[in-house]
């Protein structure tokens, strides 16, 4: 029997990685309201479920695990949809500032089926078994909700996947292409599409090549088999794994574009940054973002807790304001100003919840530019990009909406208007 001991040194001081404790959400609860129709104005308070699809990152494999005869899921404290208590999820944080009985939360250790309720990932999936998690959501949705539920409530569905198949990427391209993954997950979509009510947010690949200089020789020796392609320690796997990466989380927003514009005012699919540019910290603080057992899915703390931070985060942040997860993000916390910001969402609603003062200026902009400034956020962004004469010829435009486009927009028009 191999003895990892000796194989890695650090193995056994590792008694000092940060342990669960129970955590609270130290933020207000949100004013309970009646749910809107758009889904351009919807806030966290709306929320009645919360869904997931996805691999091992989303059923929290081996996150409390501390060796290889201990291999588990760990649903409960999945970033996005762990609901044990006092764990730090994106779910836990929904339930504690927004409706109470939000539903849709995993629990527990392992995959009994009861425990996993709305969170349908499954460890292990490639791309090409997205749909079938699809389906299988609808189907805990309205176990959950109810067929009536279904209808009417609204709900977040939140996507992770492709790292299975950058594992094999750079040695065995054929299946794992990015055109291959573009196909599958529009394959998903198509019936995400057909969900009513609901934000979908979809969460880029991290770069997995980071956690290589963090492991021990026995980490190395059992990921070289099960994820070649994020370890090896040749330059040109590593630099088509890194260029896959980039090419499929571009394609995830290529995806989340098209189906915003095929979709009506109850469906909106984001594209939440905040994973794409994570670097974790070198030495004994990034070993701890990753699991003591294999080395490569996320710890319960840090890992799983800050990741779910970062979608919480980046949910609540308009387009162009959403900020890149680090090791200092804290959570922030709403009010009843903000919104779960998607492309649909008005670009008077956001300054609004921004506390922006807008009636002037937004008539000044429509009446220099012809523009409905009560247009969401695509339509806007489309209709401005016709024209040139709102920005200088340096300016360069974003395949999404900004924030800080917005913002220029509105100075450029309250100088008109003086």
């Amino acid at each position: 029997m191999i003895n990892r001991k000796v194989l890695d040194v650090e193995y056994a001081e590792e008694a000092d990685m940060p342990k669960m404790e129970f955590e609270s959400v130290n933020c207000p609860r949100l004013t309970q309201r009646s749910p809107p129709d758009h889904v351009g104005v919807v806030k966290p308070v709306d929320i009645a479920a919360m869904g997931a699809i996805g691999d091992s990152f989303t059923t929290a494999s081996n996150a409390l695990s501390t060796s290889w005869f201990d291999l588990n899921w760990f649903p409960g404290v999945a970033w996005s949809m762990g609901a044990d208590e006092g764990v730090i999820s994106a779910y836990n944080i929904m339930k504690a500032i927004g409706r109470p009985d939000v539903v849709g939360g995993s629990v527990g250790v392992g995959d009994v089926g009861a425990n996993m309720h709305c969170n349908q990932a499954v460890a292990g999936s490639h791309v090409q078994a997205l749909i079938n998690q699809t389906y299988a959501l609808i189907d805990a949705f309205k176990a959950e909700l109810n067929e009536t539920g279904y209808a009417t409530e609204w709900k977040t569905v939140s996507v992770y996947i492709g790292g299975n198949n950058l594992c094999d990427y750079c040695r065995k391209p054929g299946p794992n292409t990015p055109e291959v993954y573009e196909l599958n997950l529009r394959a998903a979509f198509d019936v995400l599409a057909t969900i009513p009510r609901v934000i979908v947010s979809v969460v880029p690949i991290v770069d997995g090549t980071q956690m290589c200089p963090l492991m021990g020789p026995f980490c190395h020796i059992a990921l070289d088999k099960l994820c070649p392609c994020f370890i090896s320690s040749n330059a040109t796997e590593r630099a088509i794994t890194l260029q896959g990466v980039a090419a499929y989380n571009s394609a995830m927003q290529v995806v989340v574009n098209d189906y915003n514009a095929k979709t009506g005012s109850d469906w909106a699919a984001v594209f939440q940054p905040f994973f794409a540019g994570l670097r974790v910290p070198e030495g004994k603080a990034g070993k701890a973002w990753f699991d003591r057992a294999d080395c490569f899915h996320p710890s319960a703390v840090p890992g799983h807790k800050m990741i779910g931070i970062g979608m919480w985060n980046n949910m609540i942040s308009p387009l162009g304001a959403k900020e890149t997860l680090t090791p200092e993000t804290t959570l922030k916390c709403p009010t009843d100003a903000d919104y779960i910001y998607t492309a649909k969402t008005p670009a008077t609603t956001i300054l609004a919840g921004r506390g922006m003062r807008v009636g002037c200026v937004a008539n000044a902009a429509a009446a220099r530019f012809g523009i409905d400034p009560a247009a969401d956020v695509a339509a806007l962004t489309a209709a401005l990009q016709a024209t040139s004469r709102a920005f200088p010829p340096s300016y360069r435009w974003h395949e999404d909406f900004t924030l800080k486009f917005l913002l220029n927009l509105f100075d450029v028009a309250q100088e008109l208007d003086q």
